[in-house]
């Protein structure tokens, strides 16, 4: 179960004895008809099957609309499950309209600054990302943030999630300066939190720097970049397409730079990480040796431009020995 219906679900169950005396006895059957079926998709979706929770979960909400009403308290539980399920099987526009829904029952029953309508509208907000309005979704962000901030604090680390999703809009819709300015904090919180060293600070300190480098700041953007490596080989090790992943994003930043001679030996230790990780004959690795080339070229002099692209001498290891590219 999602984060919404997992938060409210026990809202359903705890109030479940007041149906029998509150309702007719047509409503009752009708509500716990509604418990059963909401049991069974719960059952089916944790064990991964989402369309048999879906077509449960279907049934279940009218039942539970029909004996409480659409407006009832009660009924969270269920409105959340299916929410998640439409979420997870990609019906984003259906699963909106329901997080929304939350949204206002949760505004109406506990008021507008209560942390689980910010819940409702970060799952809203996602939603609407996953259908591509990243536009729409920061004023549901925005909102979300707001409320959670004035529930934990601003430099809490339960700010993160949203505060980063915010982050990651800003960036999507070509606000780059106020999503450095959100990577930024994201980051400072997380320093704090965690310490400057931790894992947790990769993520803020890689959006930041992506953003910085949209805006044509590549030099606070390549110290960014050089701290997010140094942490990365240090959680995954110096060989890990972790690393190979930063290692791309500081090529990239000396080649628009023009600082090619810097970018070669980094795009070379990359390229011989992924080799090692895929093999050499590898679709990807086609690519990457192609843009390889292409850089020799801008680096010269000319006998090096000539000269064979690195292989990896472990490129042939057994396939089981390879994992997946993360990012």
């Amino acid at each position: 179960m999602g984060r919404v219906a997992t938060l409210l679900a026990a809202a359903l169950l705890s109030l479940a004895p007041v149906a029998r005396a509150a309702t007719p006895s047509s409503q009752f059957e009708d509500f716990q008809s509604g418990l059963k079926l909401a049991v069974q998709a719960q059952r089916a979706s944790d064990q991964g099957a989402y369309d048999q929770a879906e077509a449960l979960d279907e049934q279940a909400l009218p039942l539970f609309e029909r004996a409480l009403g659409p407006e009832d308290l009660r009924i969270v539980g269920p409105l959340a499950s299916l929410a998640d399920v439409y979420r997870m099987r990609g019906k984003l526009d259906r699963a909106e309209l329901l997080y929304r829904r939350l949204a206002f029952l949760m505004e109406k029953a506990f008021g507008p600054s209560d942390i689980r309508v910010a819940d409702a509208l970060a799952s809203a907000a996602e939603a609407v990302v996953g259908q591509g309005h990243q536009g729409q979704a920061k004023e549901l962000y925005a909102r979300a943030l707001a409320i959670r901030q004035a529930a934990v604090g601003p430099d809490s680390p339960k700010v993160l999630p949203v505060l980063s999703s915010l982050a990651d809009v800003d960036a999507a819709i070509g606000q780059f300066e106020e999503a450095a300015s959100l990577y930024r904090r994201a980051r400072q919180i997380s320093e704090k939190a965690f310490g400057p060293e931790d894992l947790a600070v990769a993520g803020p300190l890689d959006g930041e720097a992506a953003a910085e480098t949209a805006r044509g700041r590549l030099e606070p953007a390549e110290v960014l970049y050089r701290r997010e490596l140094a942490i990365i080989e240090q959680a995954f090790g110096p060989s890990n397409v972790h690393t190979a992943y930063v290692l791309n994003l500081l090529v990239d930043l000396y080649i628009e730079a023009g600082r090619y001679g810097e970018a070669e030996p980094l795009y070379r230790r990359s390229l011989a990480i992924l080799e090692a990780r895929f093999g050499a004959n590898h679709a990807r690795i086609g690519a990457f040796r192609e843009k390889y080339a292409a850089l020799l070229l801008k680096v010269g002099p000319e006998p090096a431009a000539r000269r064979e692209v690195p292989r990896s001498s472990t490129a042939g290891r057994p396939a089981e020995d390879r994992g997946s590219v993360v990012r």
